[in-house]
């Protein structure tokens, strides 16, 4: 069995290879949408869209988002009373 480290388990954009993708709704029309074999595979079996935010291509992915890191969440300032 291979060892398969973590963040092979999430979804990377295809052209540059970037975790941080977002989640579509719906196709956008403008930004280009990835033709690859496995994206075409992932959209028939059900995948979701999504999209990069640095090279802004759309593509089919069947693997979860990336779980967002503990530093990006806005802490709140706790108040002493």
């Amino acid at each position: 069995m291979p060892n398969v480290s973590p963040e092979q388990d999430v979804c990377r954009c295809p052209d540059c290879g970037t975790s941080r993708v977002v989640l579509r709704k719906n196709r956008d029309h403008i930004d280009r949408i990835s033709r690859s074999p496995s994206s075409l595979v992932a959209k028939v079996r059900g995948g979701k869209l999504y999209h990069c935010i640095f090279c802004r291509l759309q593509f089919y992915s069947t693997l979860p988002l990336e779980p967002p890191a503990a530093g990006d969440a806005a802490e709140e300032p706790s108040s002493a009373a």
